[in-house]
C-alpha cells in the first residue's frame, strides 16, 4: 500500500506518532527508538510517500510499524 507522511510528533523522548494520508484518509503509526523496527522509519521525513505500508487495524486506521517500507522521492 502506498501513502504519504503528512506530520511527524515526538511526543515522548523515545516515541514518534507518524500521520500518513492513505487513499485519502489519515493513518497513523507509532515509532519506538532503539525497537527493531525504528531503523527503517530514521530516514522517513514529512511529504515522504511510502510504499509497502500494512494495515495493523485498517478500522482503526493504525498502520503495523514493521510493514518493509521503501521512501519513494
Amino acid at each position: 500500500m502506498l501513502g504519504k507522511v503528512k506530520t511527524i510528533v515526538q511526543f515522548a523522548p523515545k516515541k514518534r506518532l507518524i500521520r500518513i494520508e492513505v487513499n485519502g484518509d489519515i493513518a497513523k503509526t507509532y515509532i519506538v527508538e532503539n525497537y527493531g523496527n525504528s531503523k527503517q522509519w530514521e530516514k522517513v521525513q514529512v511529504n515522504d510517500c511510502l510504499e509497502g505500508l500494512v494495515w495493523a487495524d485498517e478500522e482503526g486506521k493504525i498502520i503495523d510499524a514493521d510493514s518493509k517500507i521503501s521512501v519513494l522521492r
